[in-house]
């Protein structure tokens, strides 16, 4: 089975339902593919900034977002494992809402907007042809392709699929997918040496529903938590390998060992119960990796960029590359500009938005890996109270991307 299309975009998480409403809206015929069922519990911070929120807002998701009764949120506490703790209170409000119900929601919205969506398909290979690109799919034991005239991948860090250049005319979808999977393999076994995070996350029922985002540091990594919708509180952890691995190997293990190591964690969850079924785990996470803003076709989101989760700018990140590249898209499907111009475009408006959050973010989250390095830090940023609005600041995006458009 093959189906034409202006554009497929690859990946139905924040940054793939962003582009794909985007380019939907403009009268492009669009596909979303997907390759796990939704929606589904994902580790997250579930912190919405306020610049996520005004690029939601830009494309017309805002009501879809504030319709799932988010909590509101306006300052970020600190609790460091011995002790101290600071208060800062954020430029203007976020809000905290579940990856589960957003995603959901968007979703649903694509599908009213005339977008296709396939979901639980994999997308095994993508073939660059004379007039845009053949895209391999599997569901199930079903393969089938489609045809498109570009296409995107929002498909996060380690799941881009494999791109081809058609040198031969033989090639079938069995041949890309079984150079597909060896290429995921190499490139499984390389990430494997390389990183040395583990990210997890569950939602627990009974504890305080407050405006904060928390963030408690332990030896080995950092837990996050915030209060979504319905009076759930949301815990996300980044923790190191081998903090990970001494400790029980599950999520609730590694959040108990946390609160165990940091008090004020373990006072803030003692009548917490965790809401079964929530849990979600992803390593490994590599805070290294350079930005791949281009492999064959254009990538958004994680797959092209990410940011130390630390900084809790992850969506905004997402959302903003998903605008620049869809618009850019856009202009490209009108045949105003080339692929050529795109990409450039593309990667030069990345560096400009992206580099110093990037930086700020590596620098923030390298410093809290130096043993007391956060204790010295801490009491200069409560004396000094701009220190810490500075680097929320500094991690964040400028509101400039109406100019984008």
């Amino acid at each position: 089975m093959e189906a034409l299309y202006d554009v497929v975009i690859i990946g139905a998480g924040i940054s793939g339902n962003a582009a794909a409403k985007f380019l939907a809206d403009r009268g492009w015929k669009t596909a979303l593919i997907e390759r796990k069922s939704f929606p589904r519990h994902k580790v997250c911070g579930e912190f919405l900034s306020p610049e996520s929120f005004s690029m939601l807002r830009l494309i017309g998701a805002d009501h879809t977002v504030l319709k799932l009764n988010p909590n509101y949120i306006d300052h970020a506490g600190i609790y460091l494992q011995r002790g101290g703790t600071i208060n800062v209170p954020l430029p203007s409000m976020a809000l905290g809402v579940s990856r589960f119900s957003m995603d959901q929601a968007l979703l649903r919205a694509a599908r009213q907007a005339g977008i296709d969506v396939l979901s639980e398909t994999s997308v095994t290979a993508v073939v660059a042809c004379d007039n845009g690109y053949r895209i391999m799919a599997r569901c199930g034991a079903n393969k089938y392709e489609l045809a498109a005239r570009t296409v995107i991948a929002a498909s996060g860090a380690q799941n881009c699929p494999p791109f081809h250049r058609n040198n031969t005319a033989e090639m079938t979808s069995d041949d890309c997918n079984r150079q597909g999977i060896d290429s995921m393999r190499s490139s499984s076994k390389r990430s494997e040496f390389a990183q040395t995070y583990v990210g997890v996350k569950a939602h627990f029922n009974g504890a305080a529903v407050n405006s904060a985002v928390e963030l408690y540091f332990v030896d080995g990594g950092y837990a996050g938590v915030s209060s979504v919708e319905n009076g759930k509180v949301n815990v996300a952890a980044l923790f190191q390998r081998d903090f990970f691995q001494r400790h029980s190997k599950t999520v609730l293990g590694s959040i108990e060992a946390a609160c165990a190591k940091h008090p004020a964690l373990g006072a803030r969850l003692l009548h917490a119960d965790p809401i079964s079924g929530t849990e979600a785990a992803v390593a490994p996470i590599d805070l290294r990796r350079k930005p791949i803003l281009w492999d064959g076709f254009a990538r958004i989101g994680d797959a092209a960029v990410m940011i130390p989760p630390l900084c809790g700018d992850g969506m905004s990140i997402a959302l903003r590359s998903a605008i620049i590249c869809s618009s850019l898209a856009h202009r490209y499907l009108k045949k105003e500009i080339s692929a050529k111009q795109w990409q450039s475009e593309y990667e030069k408006a990345a560096k400009q938005q992206f580099s110093s959050p990037r930086l700020w973010g590596k620098l923030l989250q390298k410093a809290i890996t130096v043993p007391y390095l956060p204790d010295i830090l801490l009491p200069a940023a409560r004396w000094i109270p701009g220190i810490a609005t500075g680097l929320i600041k500094a991690t964040r995006l400028k509101d400039n991307h109406t100019s984008l458009l």
